[in-house]
């Protein structure tokens, strides 16, 4: 075999492992409304309280009625992978509410989506990873952090996560209102399924 053969053949060798072992993901999970988002096993949900007279505290929570996932799966890691969604999309089954927070707090007129980068590889089959995020919202990208659970099922990965992130660091305008103070922090919980 001549030599530019054998490089010939190595290197078509050298790109059918690598589509084996690394594969692209692209994900769109979609509900019609805050009850179906509310069931569902792949989700991403906040919670927020707010105290009203100093005296009464009170929470609630938003689920995302629609969001995309993409990363890549190479042998045992997630990589670069990014959850993006219209902030217009974040429910809290009030609509008063939301129409304040869709409008007056993040102002999705003028900035319409939320993307969250995760910096580093994630190992599959391990829980509690600690994981850099990139929060993309209003124009600005602002660090923060995600604990992370991955396992194996059949050919997907479930990716199980949680955080709290503050408004402030977020530099999300204080929703308060006179009679009623909201927490500075967030929590966030999410869980879905990639391919591999």
């Amino acid at each position: 075999m001549t030599i530019s053969k054998t490089i010939t053949s190595f290197s078509l060798f050298f790109l059918m492992a690598s589509a084996v072992i690394a594969g692209d993901f692209v994900e769109k999970i979609k509900y019609s409304n805050f009850k179906d988002a509310e069931k569902a096993s792949q989700y991403i949900k906040i919670h927020m309280e707010s105290t009203k007279f100093g005296m009464l505290t009170t929470g609630f929570d938003g689920w995302v009625k629609s969001f995309g996932l993409s990363g890549t799966v190479k042998g045992a890691s997630i990589l670069n992978a990014v959850v993006e969604f219209k902030l217009n999309d974040l429910d809290t089954d009030n609509k008063a509410r939301d129409i304040k927070m869709h409008e007056d707090i993040f102002e999705t007129e003028k900035y319409p989506n939320l993307k969250v980068k995760l910096v580093g590889p994630l190992t599959v089959g391990k829980t509690g990873q600690k994981l850099k995020a990139i929060f993309s919202v209003r124009g600005k990208n602002k660090p923060s952090q995600f604990t992370i659970s991955t396992s194996k099922v059949g050919n997907q990965i479930k990716v199980i996560g949680k955080g709290v992130v503050k408004l402030s660091k977020l530099e999300i305008p204080d929703p308060s209102i006179f009679i009623a103070k909201v927490r500075d922090e967030v929590d966030i919980d999410f869980e879905f399924l990639v391919n591999e």
